[in-house]
């Protein structure tokens, strides 16, 4: 290896909004890098290091719950983490995801 950083073509890297991984998956992190852009450092350079693919799942259902901001007022305002709570519940004892808007 020369040294230098890989840099990952324009379009090959994924929202890292919502994702799912395992402590395993983190071992090839740099922290200098994940601290200059997260994004780019989980979703491409890890995997790529690792010699895994990032994958997308079309019929995962996600909820972006708060930003740090935003946090302590939906925790205090709304019960809105207990109201996914138990969606995801209702959803993970289900045959099968029932297609709704919640």
């Amino acid at each position: 290896s020369s040294g230098e950083r890989f840099r990952p073509l324009p379009h090959t890297r994924w929202s890292i909004n919502f994702f799912a991984f395992t402590t395993a998956d983190l071992e090839g992190a740099d922290l200098d890098y994940l601290a200059e852009d997260d994004e780019a450092e989980l979703s491409v350079a890890v995997p790529h290091r690792m010699q895994k693919r990032s994958c997308a799942v079309g019929r995962a259902l996600v909820a972006h719950f708060s930003y740090s901001r935003q946090e302590d007022g939906v925790m205090e305002n709304t019960n809105l983490l207990a109201r996914y709570d138990a969606l995801s519940r209702e959803w993970m004892d289900a045959p099968h995801v029932p297609m709704r808007s919640v």
